[in-house]
C-alpha cells in the first residue's frame, strides 16, 4: 500500500515542474498546475458532511481535465471514489447511488458536488482505492471493490514488468466508468508523463481527432482491439501520419491476429501487448508481447502470463486468477461473492473469471465465456441484464423478451438483437422501444435492433433457445 502512497505525495503535493500532465482538445494543464488544482478540490470536499466517513464519492463527467484532478485528488486522499461516464442515464445513476450510499456526486463539467443523501453510511471494507460498477444478472450494476493494496500491486507491475518506454505519452480514449482507462493515470504517475484525454465528439470527428493525436505526439496506444481496429479503417492511421506512436496496450476484449496483423502492417516498429484481465482483478491479471511466431501458429494469441504477485491457472476449463490484485468482493452482494470469490490454499483471494481457457506452453489462452456475459467494444455486459430491463417497459406489455450477440468470424461481439412478444395489438415502433430503453441503460446496451415476433422458442428444458433464433434472424435476413 505504502508504494501508491508514495508515489502520490511524490508527484501530487508540490509539484513544481511546467512539463503537461493532462491535455484534451480544449486545454491542458501542468503538473504544478494539477497539484495546485488538487488542493482546491480536497479543500471544497473537506466542507461536504461525509469528509471525515469512509463514504464513496461518485466522480462523473466525461474527458474533463477536472475529473482526473478528482480521481488523482481521491487517491491521495483515501477517498473511495466511483468513476461514471455521462454517457449513463440517470435511472442508472441512481442506482448506483442507491447500491453504493454515495452521500455525493461530483460533476465535473461544472465542478460542482450535488448532494444525494445526508445520512452518511460508511463502506465496511476499509483502505478501497475505488468500485466499478459492471453489469448484473439481476438487472442491477454490481459494485466491484478494489483495494489500495491492489493498485500498488499494479504500479509495481507496470514499473518491474510492463517496462513501458519512457519518455511516456498516453492516449487515453475508454470512458471513465471503464477501469482500463484508470490505467492510463496510473501509468502516467509512474513516468511522470502525459495524458491525452479523447472526447467522443473528438474521435467522432476523425481529420481533426488525427490532427490532435498528431500534435501530442503521443507514443503510447491504451484501447481494446474494436476501437484499434476501427481507427486501422482509415488509411491515414499509420506511423508516417503518427511517427512518435510506438506501443499499443490492447485490452478489454479477445485480441485477433487480424487486428496485430493490421498495426504491424502501418506500425512496423511498434510493440504490441495483449493485456487480459477482469474489472473484479485491477485491470490487468495477464499480459503478454505478441511476437511473429505467435501469429504464425494455428493457436489464437495467448493471454499470455499473470502479472506480480498473482497466479493464473485453470479449473475445470474455467481460468481462475488469485492474488493481491483480486477485488474485495463485490459491494452488499454475498450471493455473487459466494459464486465467485474464494481464498485458495495460499489464503490469497481467488476469482473464478467465467472465461473457458487453457494453458499450452506455459501460456495461458481464453476461449471466451462460459455464460451470458458478452464483450462489446470492451464494455462488460450481461444480456439478462438488458432482458431484464426490456421487461420494466410497462407501456409495452412486453411479455416474453431475449437478446442475443451477433459476432463476427474472430468470435468478436459486432452489435446486440433483441426479439420480444407483446400482448398489445397495435404496432410498436422501434424508434420509440429504442428510446424508452435508453432512459434506462447505456447507450452501449442498446440493441440496434428490437424484433417483434409471434414466439420466442425454448429448448426441451424449457430455456430460451438462442441458436434457435439466432438462425431465424439470418433465415429471415435471407428471405
Amino acid at each position: 500500500m505504502n508504494e501508491l502512497s508514495n508515489l502520490l505525495f511524490k508527484r501530487l503535493v508540490g509539484n513544481t515542474s511546467e512539463n503537461i500532465a493532462i491535455e484534451n482538445s480544449k486545454e491542458s494543464c501542468s503538473w504544478k498546475e494539477l497539484s495546485e488544482k488538487i488542493t482546491v478540490f480536497i479543500k471544497q470536499y473537506k466542507q461536504l458532511c461525509c469528509a471525515d466517513k469512509n463514504n464513496p464519492l461518485i466522480i462523473y463527467g466525461h474527458k474533463e481535465i477536472d475529473f482526473v484532478v478528482a480521481i488523482y485528488g481521491c487517491l491521495l486522499h483515501k477517498i473511495p471514489f466511483i468513476p461514471l461516464d455521462n454517457i449513463y442515464p440517470l435511472s442508472r445513476v441512481n442506482d448506483i447511488c442507491e447500491i453504493s450510499k454515495a452521500c455525493y456526486i461530483y460533476h465535473t463539467d461544472s465542478g460542482i458536488f450535488e448532494q444525494r443523501s445526508s445520512d452518511v453510511v460508511e463502506l465496511e471494507e476499509k483502505d478501497l482505492a475505488y468500485l466499478i460498477f459492471t453489469s448484473g444478472t439481476t438487472g442491477k450494476p454490481k459494485g466491484v471493490q478494489i483495494g489500495r493494496e491492489s493498485v500498488s500491486n499494479l504500479i509495481l507491475w507496470m514499473r518491474d514488468q510492463l517496462r513501458l518506454s519512457s519518455p511516456n505519452i498516453f492516449m487515453n480514449q475508454c470512458l471513465f466508468s471503464f477501469d482500463v482507462s484508470i490505467f492510463d493515470l496510473f501509468g502516467a504517475l509512474i513516468y511522470e508523463s502525459k495524458v491525452v484525454l479523447n472526447s467522443r465528439e473528438d474521435i467522432a470527428n476523425p481529420n481533426f481527432w488525427l490532427t490532435f493525436l498528431q500534435k501530442t505526439e503521443i507514443s503510447t496506444w491504451v484501447s481494446t482491439p474494436s476501437f484499434a481496429l476501427q481507427q486501422l479503417m482509415n488509411p491515414k492511421f499509420n506511423s508516417e501520419n503518427l511517427p512518435s506512436l510506438k506501443e499499443f496496450f490492447l485490452a478489454g476484449e479477445s485480441l485477433s491476429k487480424q487486428v496485430v496483423t493490421l498495426i504491424l502492417n502501418r506500425f512496423p516498429n511498434a510493440r504490441v501487448i495483449n493485456g487480459y484481465g477482469p474489472t473484479e482483478a485491477t485491470i490487468i491479471s495477464s499480459f503478454v508481447d505478441i511476437t511473429a511466431e505467435m501469429l504464425d501458429s494455428d493457436d489464437d494469441l495467448p493471454i499470455g502470463f499473470p502479472v506480480l504477485n498473482s497466479t493464473l491457472s485453470i479449473d475445470n476449463g474455467e481460468i481462475c486468477t488469485s492474488g493481491i490484485h483480486v477485488m474485495r468482493g463485490y459491494l452488499n452482494n454475498p450471493e455473487e461473492n459466494s459464486k465467485h470469490l474464494f481464498l485458495s490454499d495460499s489464503e490469497s483471494p481467488l476469482y473464478r473469471t467465467g472465461d473457458c481457457g487453457y494453458e499450452k506452453d506455459g501460456l495461458v489462452y481464453c476461449q471466451g465465456r462460459i455464460d451470458e456475459q458478452i464483450k462489446l467494444n470492451g464494455y462488460r455486459i450481461e444480456l439478462s441484464e438488458i432482458e431484464a430491463k426490456i421487461f420494466t417497459l410497462k407501456e409495452f406489455n412486453i411479455e416474453k423478451t431475449a437478446v442475443i450477440a451477433l459476432r463476427r468470424a474472430s468470435g468478436t461481439v459486432l452489435r446486440l438483437v433483441g426479439f420480444y412478444t407483446t400482448s398489445q395489438l397495435e404496432s410498436i415502433s422501434e424508434a420509440q422501444l429504442k428510446e424508452s430503453l435508453q432512459e434506462i441503460l447505456p447507450s452501449y446496451m442498446v440493441p440496434s435492433e428490437l424484433i417483434k415476433i409471434d414466439e420466442i422458442p425454448t429448448s426441451v428444458n424449457h430455456k430460451v433457445d438462442k441458436k434457435a433464433l439466432l438462425q431465424k434472424y439470418f433465415q429471415e435476413k435471407e428471405d
